[in-house]
């Protein structure tokens, strides 16, 4: 007897149904199944318990006539149905009960397949136990061919069953939940034997529920519900979530008379992908507020809340400050109708966000199934907004001090020289010289307020500017404030990376634009305190910045709205002899000249934060 033949090349179809219908007590069980099975190929069945799976297989292998139907093997049709013949033609199966003889040894099932009386298991002799012995130890199975089978186990019986079954091997093998009863080493030896005799072209059937057996070993997989043939999808064009969802969670409703075909499988996969890769967080909650789904972008956004995520409630996403936010989609999720809510503010990763809330309901019919909302970060978009509205209004206010500093320029002049005069004149009365000497110092003032709006108004001088590294810079402006901070009980910390940040700009306006930030630090801080500076790149849609961030443990910012200290004159300090509100409005003028951008918030529990940026002018 010889041990094993080789699999005959065909057509690359070995096996196709067509139409295939059963009926039990009037009730179809299989309907209009259509199945292809090519030469070397392993096609897996997916669905769930009572779907038709095992009915389909005995359909397959020939134990089972169909109501109606065809069944083409090599391109003929069959007939006949019956296990002899189809084992005659090449088509072998281990169905969930293995067709093993248990009180007969391991070699007379292995060699005698089609044995079915003790006349026939005559043959049984010491060569058939070599035989068995040889072709156990080739596939390295550690198993004595003279044992009882009743003897083994479960799993070691469906061993027997399979390696009877491929020991000639068939043209077409089908296995009905077989793997699933393998255990251990006998399991991962059997996948190997398949994928050797794949590669010989042999088709194999593979039934399972094992997600991992059909991404590991099939090349296509058909997902059956309810005696249907839902779709047929090669492995590679459908994932293993897709494949859970439309095998097992009853997608269609009971009674639905909607054929789920290919088309409406990849619309729905299609569908999940532009939801995932959607710039925006998506979050997709059923109608009890619950989450099932967030986006990549989403998955980001709730990072810091939420770990893992299916299945908790909407409002657990939310910070305590953000009650707000979960009020708002909880209430429109009442009215079951799209709602909109602009500029709502969010703790996103530790920082202040601002976004745009959009709740959509998914409707079926007239019933809500759930919602979907997007999240979109309008953060940099009103950080603009505000940028531009700001230098607007100072654009204004800068041509209105060009005029007045023209205007009173002049008047000045003749005030300076009349001043300059009464130098020499020479009186005996003490007050008369001590109010020349008061008219000197408020002339003075004057004049400091007019260079200061002349400052403001100015356009940038492009022929000044060099290439400097911004670290550098503050660390020798350090340098020189550092005995003023320690008289003060401030200190000072400057973090930079290892490259250099190098920017383009006017190095005396931009010392001038960090002295601000530091006198307005020192004067918040009249008890000490802290002064923190960050220099890092950036990367925006605008290309790289080079960001500065300058914070205080100070009082904080005691306006409303923080782009007012940028105007000119604005203070709250009380020495206003000595603040003219107008370094701050200089400052943004000059960041603003620079193609850069100054903003500042107050720190949450105390102090004040100023974020500085500047174009990028080193080498990428």
């Amino acid at each position: 007897m010889e041990s094993t033949r080789d699999v005959v090349p065909t057509s690359q179809e070995v096996l196709r149904l067509a139409g295939i219908t059963i009926s039990l007590n009037s009730i179809e069980v299989l309907h209009d199944v259509d199945l292809s099975v090519s030469r070397g190929e392993v096609h897996a069945i997916v669905g769930e318990h009572g779907s038709g799976k095992s009915l389909l297989a005995k359909v397959m292998s020939g134990v089972l006539t169909p109501d109606s139907g065809e069944l083409f093997f090599d391109g003929s049709c069959v007939n006949t149905f019956s296990r002899a013949l189809f084992l005659k033609l090449g088509i072998d199966a281990v169905l969930n009960l293995p067709p093993i003889h248990p009180a007969y040894s391991v070699a007379e099932n292995l060699l005698v397949p089609g044995a079915r009386n003790r006349r026939e298991l005559f043959f049984h002799s010491r060569n058939c136990v070599e035989l068995a012995r040889e072709y156990l130890r080739r596939y390295d199975f550690d198993l004595d061919p003279t044992i009882k089978v009743n003897r083994l186990s479960l799993s070691k019986q469906t061993l027997i069953a399979v390696l009877r079954a491929l020991y000639n091997p068939p043209r077409l093998i089908i296995l009905d939940e077989t793997l699933e009863r393998l255990l251990g080493l006998d399991r991962e030896k059997v996948i190997a034997m398949l994928a050797q005799f794949k590669k010989a072209g042999m088709a194999i059937v593979l039934i399972t529920h094992a997600m991992g057996e059909i991404y590991s070993l099939a090349d296509n997989v058909s997902i059956i519900r309810e005696g249907r043939i839902l779709l047929t999808e090669s492995i590679p064009e459908i994932d293993k979530i897709s494949l859970l969802q439309l095998a097992y969670t009853g997608m269609l409703g009971e009674g639905t008379p909607v054929r789920f075909n290919k088309d409406f499988y990849h619309m729905l996969m299609y569908n999940e992908v532009i939801l995932e890769k959607l710039p925006s967080p998506v979050l997709v909650v059923d109608n009890a507020g619950k989450v099932i789904m967030l986006n990549d972008h989403a998955k980001s956004w709730f990072k810091h809340q939420l770990e893992p995520y299916p299945g908790v409630p909407l409002s657990d996403l939310f910070d305590r400050s953000e009650t707000e936010i979960s009020d708002f989609l909880y209430r429109a999720m009442e009215k079951k109708a799209e709602a909109h809510n602009r500029n709502l503010r969010f703790d996103h990763q530790k920082t202040r966000t601002n976004a745009d809330v959009t709740l959509f309901p998914i409707f079926d019919g007239a019933q809500v199934l759930g919602y979907i909302i997007i999240l979109q970060d309008i953060t940099e978009r009103e950080k603009l907004r505000e940028q531009v509205a700001l230098s607007e209004q100072l654009a204004s206010v800068g041509l209105l001090a060009a005029g007045v500093a023209h205007e009173i320029n002049n008047p000045l002049a003749t005030v300076a020289n009349l001043l300059e005069g009464l130098k020499y004149v020479r009186s005996k009365d003490p007050a008369l010289n001590e109010i020349r000497q008061d008219l000197q110092d408020q002339f003075n003032y004057i004049g400091n307020i007019v260079d200061n709006l002349v400052s403001f108004s100015s356009v940038r001088d492009t022929s000044t500017e060099e290439d400097i590294d911004i670290a550098d810079v503050l660390h020798k402006m350090i340098r020189l404030i550092k005995t003023d901070a320690e008289r003060r009980k401030i200190s000072i910390n400057l973090d930079q990376g290892t490259v250099p940040l190098i920017v383009r700009v006017n190095q005396n306006q931009i010392r001038q634009v960090m002295l601000n930030l530091f006198r307005n630090s020192f004067e918040a801080m009249p008890e000490g305190g802290n002064i923190a500076i960050t220099v890092s790149p950036f990367k925006t849609e605008r290309g790289m910045i080079v960001r500065i961030i300058f914070a205080d443990t100070g009082c904080g910012l005691s306006c409303e709205d923080p782009n007012d200290i940028f105007l000119p004159f604005y203070s709250s300090k009380k020495t206003w002899g000595k603040n003219l509100g107008l370094g701050l409005s200089i400052s943004y003028n000059i960041i603003k000249n620079h193609g850069g951008q100054i903003s500042a918030r107050s720190r949450q529990g105390c102090g004040c934060e100023f974020e500085v940026s500047l174009p990028y002018a080193g080498t990428s």
